[in-house]
């Protein structure tokens, strides 16, 4: 008996273990979600996986509920609040001005679900860290609540509070409403409605914090929509408003909406005209739809023609900087030759040197400036040893055909580039040879002995300056526009005191003329 009842309890006891591992296996999996996500935004803030650990710990040590600022849920979150911000500030001030003379049911379904949903955000704001300025994540619930309510939750309340139905509720329970009364509760309550429209500010700053988390191209491309949409809203809140308030006026017979014949249209025509008339003010094109009669009708029109001033002025100075932005590299190139332009008149330069000059600028930059040195040099050192390996590494491993891979590779970080017009003298006879010469692209002529030869691409010459101090006795020039890169004794030497087990090697010509076919 002692047995079985051990047995039993023991199973048991297994068994309410088992159930408790898979209670929590949910609500672990929900946790989750309201943790720092592991992403390359993340990353980037933090530095590393061992920093994002840390900050999931220190969140999950919390004794309290908390949403993280970078966390799963938060950015899906924020993109279903953009989602319903953007249909929702669309839909209100239409419905206001063109469906505002009954109530529709389905309208009024997907209004009180969306308010619900901005009312669980309202109150998910004050569980939701923060980043600061210093992108330092705030998780203190005093903090936050401070924070928030210092700054956006009077307009979030304005925005999420229906007060449209509060008041078509108060109204009709306190006593009953005739046809007339209930014509004017409908004005009123499509008025209050529009408080709705707040709710853009809460897109502006989902919208902003959500293009953070994006690719400098996504941003780009997502900014030129965003930028689009805001103008297309502009122009709808202007025309809604239009057509508003000749409905609020119940169709004056001097009303543009009545002389147009607008009253009994379909809506679809009504929101056309309103938009074509909305366009023609902001766009200061004509009036639209004939010379506004009314008093409230000619402030509705300065406004609209002010708002359209304000808004073509920010669409061109947007436009402006985007100029100014776009292709940086060729306006600092067309910078650069109008400088040189200047200089070469200031010193009074003619003839064929100054074809040559824009020749070699030409020939160094194609129309596109760019400081290579500077580039190279921000690069942490293996990810320059891997552009350099693409991009000069086989001239190299050409020349120094056995030599060790590591001493290539240092050799790699220590060459230069140059760029010389055809005709250009590279090397006289006589000069101090310091540098030895890779060909990357053109067609060099060497001259040694009265003896000429070509040289192509990824052939070398000059390498005498790294076997032994001493002058240069051939004569090499272009016979094309040609970029080389350039090895210098000094940097050759220094690199070579870290290897000395190649130093009693003395590199002699003859070990790399065969490298290069022996045509020098």
């Amino acid at each position: 008996m002692t047995n079985v009842d051990s047995a039993c309890c023991f199973s048991t006891r297994k068994v309410g273990v088992m159930d408790n591992s898979t209670n929590k296996e949910p609500r672990n999996r929900l946790s989750k979600l309201l943790l720092p996500e592991t992403s390359k935004f993340t990353l980037y803030y933090y530095r590393s996986k061992d920093e994002i650990l840390k900050e999931q710990k220190k969140t999950e040590d919390l004794n309290y509920f908390i949403i993280h600022p970078y966390s799963l849920f938060r950015r899906y979150w924020l993109w279903i609040m953009i989602l319903m911000s953007s249909t929702n500030i669309v839909f209100v001030p239409m419905v206001a001005s063109f469906f505002g003379k009954q109530i529709y049911i389905g309208w009024t379904v997907y209004n009180v679900f969306v308010d619900i949903s901005f009312i669980v955000d309202l109150c998910l704001t004050f569980r939701m860290g923060y980043h600061h300025g210093s992108m330092e994540a705030i998780l203190d619930l005093r903090k936050i609540r401070n924070h928030y309510l210092k700054t956006w939750f009077i307009p979030d309340l304005l925005a999420a509070a229906p007060v449209d139905y509060c008041v078509l509720i108060l109204s009709t329970t306190l006593g009953g409403v005739d046809p007339d009364e209930s014509r004017h509760l409908l004005k009123i309550t499509n008025v209050f409605s529009l408080l709705r429209l707040l709710r853009v500010f809460r897109l502006v700053r989902y919208v902003n914090n959500c293009l953070e988390r994006l690719s400098v191209s996504m941003k780009s491309f997502l900014e030129v929509i965003y930028n689009i949409f805001g103008i297309y809203l502009i122009c709808h809140w202007n025309a809604c408003f239009q057509f508003m308030l000749a409905t609020w006026l119940d169709y004056p017979p001097n009303s543009w909406v009545t002389l147009a014949g607008l009253v009994d249209k379909p809506i679809s025509v009504q929101y056309t005209r309103a938009m074509f008339r909305s366009l023609c003010h902001m766009m200061t094109l004509n009036y639209g739809s004939g010379i506004p009669k009314g008093i409230s009708e000619q402030w509705m029109m300065i406004t609209s023609i002010t708002v359209g001033s304000v808004l073509y002025a920010l669409v061109l100075a947007k436009i402006t900087s985007l100029q100014a932005t776009f292709n940086t590299s060729q306006r600092a190139y067309e910078d650069r030759h109008n400088e040189l332009k200047v200089y070469i008149r200031h010193k009074q330069v003619g003839g064929t040197i100054v074809t040559r000059v824009f020749g070699h600028m030409e020939n160094c930059y194609q129309g596109k400036w760019f400081d290579e040195k500077a580039i190279l040099d921000e690069l942490s050192e293996p990810l320059k040893l891997a552009v350099m390996q693409h991009v000069c590494g086989d001239l190299l491993r050409n020349a120094f055909g056995n030599a060790d891979s590591l001493f290539l590779s240092k050799l790699l970080l220590v060459v230069e580039f140059e760029s010389y017009q055809m005709g250009d003298v590279i090397i006289r006879p006589g000069i101090t040879a310091d540098y030895m010469y890779f060909i990357d692209k053109g067609t060099i002529m060497v001259e040694d002995a009265g003896v000429q030869h070509t040289l192509i691409d990824g052939d070398f010459f000059g390498e005498i300056a790294l076997v032994k101090f001493s002058k240069h006795y051939i004569k090499v020039w272009n016979l094309s526009p040609s970029r080389l890169v350039c090895l210098s004794c000094q940097a050759y030497h220094t690199v070579l005191q870290d290897f000395p087990e190649l130093q009693g090697k003395q590199l002699s010509r003859r070990s790399l003329a065969p490298q290069r076919g022996g045509r020098t």
